[in-house]
């Protein structure tokens, strides 16, 4: 009896170890990550999976690393990211899940081509709408207002994300009028649909009138480094420049660059050089 129970003993003992010896190389592995020493953090994890070979997290870092470094590695991080699915945690959260199917398809698209069909790509989309239902499910329930914009804020990106942006815009202009107590931020929401009009639907006409009303409530007490109020007054800038509105243009032009370090340039440069020769310098004073 006692025989047996010293194996037993000496089993929990070994498993003991063998789980720290699992968590110590996984701390390993993150610090060598910060570190910059890609190949020491591989090496890790390579080692953690020869320990635990069904470790989704070991499969889905080292997969990062491959992809991140190596451009020779797309196979073996393609395979890391199919092993992680294969071996994913039932409470896996959803953006864990979406954030590791998109790597997947991701270094599938690169190596395969943009065409390739998946069915663990196609997953992706299906994770989504199904994400959508449940959303939808939880608006019909008795909610504070902070909750509910939560909601309408993830379900519009995932909307964006399917590339059904009238949808998106929907749920954007919700957005607008739950948070009206809060002008600054219902006008970034107004920011958010003319976006969607401008950049995604190409119709600049129907994101003039959201990026006036936005831009009216926000650039009075702008900070110098809102890069999302300086890419607005860009964009409004081009849209200007088209409509003829040179003057207007250049405005916004040289506001809008003052707060985007790498800022884009369009039409709205030619606008502004133009606008600058119409007004010739004044004459110096009498000797």
């Amino acid at each position: 009896m006692k025989k047996i129970w010293l194996i037993i003993g000496m089993l929990v003992f070994s498993h003991t170890l063998f789980a720290q010896s699992v968590d110590e190389l996984f701390d390993s592995a993150i610090e060598k990550q910060e570190a910059e020493n890609v190949q020491g953090a591989i090496a890790d994890y390579t080692q953690i999976l020869q320990i635990e070979p069904k470790r989704y997290d070991a499969y889905f870092k080292r997969g990062l690393l491959y992809r991140q470094n190596d451009a020779s590695k797309m196979k073996e991080a393609q395979e890391d990211f199919k092993k992680a699915i294969e071996y994913q945690p039932a409470d896996l959260s959803f953006e864990e899940k979406i954030e590791l199917y998109t790597e997947y398809g991701g270094v599938t698209q690169e190596i395969q081509g943009y065409d390739v069909q998946d069915d663990l790509i196609t997953q992706i989309d299906v994770m989504k709408n199904a994400r959508i239902k449940e959303l939808t499910e939880q608006l019909s329930s008795d909610l504070d207002e902070y909750d509910r914009v939560e909601i309408y804020q993830e379900r519009a990106d995932l909307w964006k994300e399917l590339q059904q942006y009238e949808k998106a815009i929907e749920d954007g202009l919700k957005l607008a009028d739950l948070t009206s107590d809060s002008p600054d931020e219902s006008a970034r929401w107004k920011l958010y649909v003319a976006e969607i009009y401008d950049e995604y639907l190409t119709n600049p006409s129907a994101a003039l009138p959201f990026y006036n009303q936005a831009i009216k409530v926000l650039l009075p007490d702008a900070e110098a480094d809102d890069i999302f109020l300086g890419d607005a007054l860009l964009h409004r800038a081009v849209i200007l420049t088209h409509q003829g509105q040179d003057k207007e243009a250049c405005a916004d032009y040289r506001k809008g660059k003052k707060m985007v370090p790498k800022y884009w340039i369009y039409e709205e440069i030619d606008a502004c050089k133009a606008s600058k020769k119409a007004v010739k310098p004044r004459s110096s004073a009498k000797k």
